[in-house]
């Protein structure tokens, strides 16, 4: 008998809430107290942890990048120095040095030499690294003197020749003209470009004769 009186009380107390509800008496009860959230620390998944982790990744990699580079940005920078007035920069893996390419105040070759010194350098010394490009230069840049003065002499005309900074030049230097260097006349005792040997190729000339020259300048 409990079991139908327990329903027939809930019947009626839902007819009054629906009666007061329709006559506009109807009473909202509270509403509950709202639980406390408990606070979980906070773990990125998935897309946001994903851009999290590579930034991570990103700035150690910076980090390390820039540890590696500090040491030659702190270091002094080498300056290129500029070459006098008047010559230009010759730098290749044959060498660095100034030049310039003397082809109007003609002089003999002790002249030229001595005017070479005086601008702090000395007749350009024959390699076989950058002849080519000097006897190319020579070509393009004539002027009142028609053969070029280098650096070279010897006391035994026709033999033994050596550079103004004491090496040997030898007889097989691929530069020389066909037949050179031949003992025709004692005072052919200087290095020269002559332009009627095959477009400057290498010659012993009299010493005295006024010609061109190159100066070289060590930077």
């Amino acid at each position: 008998m409990k079991f139908p009186i327990v329903l027939l009380v809930l019947g009626l107390l839902s007819n009054s809430r629906i009666t007061n509800f329709a006559h506009g008496s109807y009473v909202n009860p509270p509403p509950p107290v709202p639980l406390p959230v408990p606070i979980v620390p906070y773990a990125p998944q998935g897309l946001s942890a994903g851009f999290l982790g590579f930034g991570s990744i990103f700035g150690v990699l910076a980090i390390l990048f820039l540890v590696s580079i500090l040491p030659a940005l702190l270091r002094p920078k080498h300056v290129t120095p500029a070459c006098p007035t008047g010559y230009y920069l010759y730098s290749t893996a044959c060498g660095r040095f100034c030049y310039r390419y003397e082809s109007n105040d003609c002089k003999s070759w002790s002249s030229a030499r001595a005017t070479c010194i005086a601008e702090g350098g000395d007749l350009l010394v024959p390699s076989e690294c950058y002849y080519k490009f000097f006897k190319d230069n020579a070509q393009q840049n004539e002027g009142n003197c028609t053969n070029v003065w280098l650096g070279g002499s010897t006391t035994t005309p026709g033999y033994n020749f050596t550079s103004v900074r004491g090496e040997p030049i030898p007889d097989n230097f691929s530069f020389w003209n066909t037949g050179q260097p031949d003992p025709a006349r004692e005072t052919e005792s200087c290095l020269e470009m002559r332009k009627e040997f095959n477009n400057y190729r290498m010659n012993n000339y009299d010493c005295s004769v006024q010609q061109g020259f190159i100066c070289q300048k060590f930077v």
